[in-house]
């Protein structure tokens, strides 16, 4: 076997002592044969997670330690710092992988040099998979610049799709994609950290491979609280949205899209995200993740922020919105009603809450 190292698996982890083991094993298991690498980075964890992760003894795992929470993009950015395969692929510790993943993803990656590699997803939920025979694509697909550059024009045409070239965990990204264009996490957010990142990384790819399989198995937990939810708990003003929309519009800057359609498409994915979060928020409410009382109190706080934002005002003029996206939400912010985003916010989170149940 070559000592040269082909993946680094990227896990972080904080308070994880019920999915730690499991999601190690996981790995370890993996029929790849080559060389690879499993780095574990934990979040400043206060249980017994750092503990579990000592006693793994497979030469393969790699342990650091940060010192107190500071989120997923900080862990994250450390697996990258020291991470030495040719490529990354990063996995969320309460999730799971097909024993064959990493051998058909690498595979993959060999037929053209490709730069990112990504395949479907599961969706878990009480065991059964929300996604059964629904995929991104009808076949396997090759995307040359051209084709990553039409998805990119079109990823705020569907509220509903945030996978595809998007997604973040569950794919092979070519190491020196981030490290010759410096690409990190934001570590101040603490939620579209992900899609920040791979904006970042479509700015610089030249080409991408699908593979239509299920090889990742994304666990929904309808009783854990979403990242937006801590996010928003501890204080998320709405200069983070202005940061996400900075690195969209550097993306398609690099995609050398014309300036007048680059301010168009930042601006809708400003507004995008932000009607994103409203709902989101609202559904962690309705669900029981958040306490009803204190998440209304911070709902309406979030509400009048962006209600009073200049940036929202002069962006929200020009937005158009999706056919399967709520007109309300969007005459709600342009005229300035705070009562009236709330309840149709809320109208929308259960619409959504009741399309997924009865699908």
């Amino acid at each position: 076997m070559s000592d040269q190292v082909l993946i680094s698996v990227i896990i972080p982890f904080y308070n994880a002592e019920k999915h730690l083991s499991r999601c190690i094993n996981n790995v370890l298991n993996q029929t790849f044969k080559k060389n690879f690498e499993v780095i574990l980075i934990d979040d400043g964890s206060s249980d017994k997670s750092y503990e579990i992760a000592q006693k793994t003894s497979n030469k393969k795992c790699i342990l650091f330690k940060l010192n107190e929470n500071f989120g997923p993009s900080a862990a994250r950015n450390t697996g990258i710092k020291y991470a030495k395969g040719e490529y990354v692929y990063f996995l969320d510790v309460d999730d799971e992988i097909e024993r064959d993943t990493l051998e058909i993803l690498y595979n993959n990656s060999q037929q053209n040099y490709y730069d990112l590699i990504f395949s479907d997803k599961k969706w878990i939920e009480n065991s059964k998979n929300l996604r059964e025979n629904i995929f991104d694509f009808k076949e396997d697909k090759v995307f040359e610049k051209t084709d990553i550059l039409e998805l990119i024009k079109k990823r705020f045409d569907d509220p509903i799709s945030t996978g595809k070239l998007f997604g973040l965990t569950g794919r092979l990204i070519r190491k020196s994609i981030i490290t010759e264009n410096k690409i990190q996490f934001e570590e101040k957010l603490r939620y579209l950290e992900d899609d920040t990142f791979m904006w970042d990384i479509l700015g610089h790819i030249s080409n991408a491979r699908y593979t239509r399989k299920q090889l990742y198995s994304y666990y929904v937990n309808p009783n854990t609280k979403t990242a937006l939810a801590a996010g928003i708990d501890k204080g998320y003003p709405i200069s983070n949205f202005l940061l996400v929309k900075n690195h969209i519009y550097q993306s398609l800057l690099l995609n050398n899209v014309q300036k007048d359609e680059i301010q168009k498409i930042s601006d809708k994915g400003f507004i995008f995200f932000v009607i994103s979060a409203l709902i989101s928020y609202s559904k962690s409410i309705i669900l029981g993740k958040i306490d009803s009382s204190s998440g209304y109190i911070k709902l309406r706080k979030l509400i009048e922020n962006v209600i009073n934002d200049r940036n929202v005002k002069k962006s929200i003029k020009k937005y158009e919105k999706s056919s399967r996206e709520s007109y309300w939400i969007p005459l709600a912010i342009r005229i300035g009603s705070p009562k009236l985003l709330k309840f149709f916010c809320v109208v929308r989170a259960k619409q959504i809450i009741k399309h997924r149940k009865n699908n």
